[in-house]
């Protein structure tokens, strides 16, 4: 795959005692990662990884730092923010973990091969092609830092931009209404 922010570590490289990695995004990496996440700008982003092995499973945990520029949705002013986030994370490689799908069929007994039945919630996420991207990691948790409304420190939570009715979008639903009305 192919990520704005690619770090790749290949898990046969991992020893027992884990590996740790800080990682720093570059200036193309930070203008491809806020393009990609709607932000006018990412300053700085780095993050400082371990990957600990547990059996079959990997262990992803550590911090990433960034500072990133975004319009306020109160008063559609830039602003500059400041982010730290914990990065928690679990890999394995699906070949020796279940699915939902084969641990319902081995419960059902059409399946006989013995596997680990996890709930889907707590799945970890898959490794592909025997590879945790630590750049992608931090990506995702820069993500999901982000404010889905963001605004200013100083902004109040009360205050937003007026959507005239010229500048909404229409409804795609009028015409369906327009139909039903002429019954």
């Amino acid at each position: 795959m192919n990520y704005e922010f690619s770090k790749p570590v290949a898990i046969d490289k991992i020893d027992r005692k884990g590996q740790s990695q800080t990682i720093h995004a570059n200036e193309t990496e930070r203008e491809a990662l806020a393009q990609r996440f709607g932000l006018e700008s990412i300053e700085s982003l780095s993050a400082t990884i371990e990957i600990i092995p547990h059996s079959d499973r990997y262990h992803v945990q550590g911090s990433l730092s960034a500072k990133i520029d975004q319009i306020s949705v109160a008063s559609g002013e830039p602003f500059t923010q400041e982010i730290n986030q914990d990065i928690d994370a679990w890999y394995a490689d699906r070949s020796k973990i279940a699915d939902f799908e084969t641990a319902k069929k081995n419960r059902d007994g059409t399946d006989d091969q013995d596997h680990e039945i996890k709930p889907e919630h707590d799945e970890p996420e898959s490794i592909y092609d025997g590879i945790i991207d630590l750049g992608e990691v931090a990506a995702q948790f820069l993500g999901l830092s982000l404010d889905n409304y963001p605004r200013g420190v100083d902004e109040p939570f009360g205050d937003y931009i007026e959507v005239s009715e010229e500048d909404a979008k229409p409804n795609p639903f009028a015409a369906l209404e327009k139909l039903k009305e002429k019954k």
